[in-house]
């Protein structure tokens, strides 16, 4: 009896052995590529001592991207990536097999739903136009508004303030010529790295970086494609 114990008991050693030692050769050969976050429902991004992530690939609009079309619920998917200027990966591609070279990341279907995005045209005061794009817009045109950009031009927040919340912050004031809302075939995708551990007292400043978009996280890519979380960054720094 004893004998069987110890013999369960050495197997289960031998296991999580196992399992730490792929994890490790995972982290020390794995392609790493940078993926930002985009903002998490804030009533649900803790999970006890784990932070939800949510990133601007769970959700890809298959109307600019190459590839295959069509997916059902569950399914697999390759999307393949392309490396930005500033050292962030976004997606060119989706696929519903391996590609045969190149960085991609394996993903599982969600849905594929009717999605709708915003292109708002606004004049500032010197007569410039420019279209930005909001997550969400509920605004009509005459209006005018304070914006705030990123250094990626993209719509930090908007409102009747004025100033920004943060310096790397471009402030834009300018009054809204037009407001689309656009209809794009939407496909939301999961890919095993939606959470992360948090030690004690890094939660809070998490919970800020996800509404400023300026929460980057390294993954190490297996050959299959398959994500392992290695690092978060958070304004160029890594976080400890």
């Amino acid at each position: 009896m004893k004998a069987k114990f110890w013999a369960l008991v050495l197997l289960q050693v031998f296991l999580l052995a196992g399992i730490i030692g792929y994890r490790h050769y995972w982290l020390a050969t794995g392609e790493r590529v940078l993926l930002r976050t985009v903002p998490v429902d804030p009533r649900d991004i803790f999970r006890g001592d784990y932070v939800r992530l949510g990133y601007a690939i769970s959700t890809l609009n298959l109307d600019r991207l190459e590839g295959e079309d069509k997916f059902v619920r569950n399914e697999n998917v390759y999307v393949v990536l392309r490396k930005n200027a500033d050292g962030s990966y976004s997606p060119t591609a989706t696929l519903d097999t391996p590609p045969p070279g190149g960085r991609f990341i394996k993903g599982r279907v969600l849905s594929q739903t009717e999605g709708n995005r915003w292109e708002v045209t606004v004049r500032d005061d010197a007569g410039r136009r420019q279209t930005l794009e909001p997550r969400f817009f509920n605004h009509r045109r005459g209006e005018r508004l304070s914006f705030c950009l990123n250094e990626r031009n993209e719509v930090i927040s908007f409102g009747n303030h004025s100033g920004c919340a943060d310096p790397h912050w471009r402030p834009l004031t300018a009054t809204i010529d037009e407001v689309r809302e656009l209809r794009f075939n939407q496909l939301n995708v999961e890919y095993g790295i939606e959470s992360y551990f948090v030690e004690e007292g890094q939660g809070k400043v998490l919970e800020a970086a996800r509404s400023a978009s300026d929460l980057v996280v390294e993954i190490a890519l297996r050959r299959d494609g398959a994500g392992l979380i290695t690092a978060l960054f958070l304004d160029g720094q890594r976080l400890k």
